[in-house]
């Protein structure tokens, strides 16, 4: 992981912007005397890459849109349209799902399952 941006809007509160190259689980946590929050991680195997099957193809095409919309800074390229993995990330991070859902979601180990499930959110939303 590294930080790619970060402010102190308020004093004492830092906000950090951070890019995770990995996946990872944190094991433990604790907080030093001067307060900074230390934690212990380890690393967490990918998932394979994986074709989105077509009836997917839904989710691949709204997940364009918010790309072009918002652009690079917020999705550096490259952009895998035609993974799994890669496209169920992404929904999860951006679609206005509660952060337990979002959690379960990237925590889970089957791509092709991660986005049937947002591809139904997504069908609810627009109908």
């Amino acid at each position: 992981m590294r930080v790619t941006d970060w402010d102190m809007p308020q004093t004492g509160i830092l906000h950090i912007d951070t890019l995770a190259q990995e996946r990872f689980v944190i094991r433990s946590t604790r907080t030093e005397p001067s307060g900074l929050l230390v934690g212990t991680v380890e690393a967490v195997s990918s998932e394979a890459a994986t074709a989105v099957p077509d009836d997917l193809e839904l989710a691949v095409e709204i997940l364009r849109h918010i790309i072009g919309e918002y652009g690079d800074a917020h999705f550096p390229a490259p952009h895998q349209y035609d993974n799994a993995v890669w496209v169920g990330y992404r929904l999860s991070e951006v679609l206005p799902l509660k952060r337990s859902i979002k959690q379960n979601l990237l925590e889970m180990n089957d791509s092709v399952t991660r986005l049937r499930i947002l591809a139904e959110f997504l069908k609810k939303q627009i109908n």
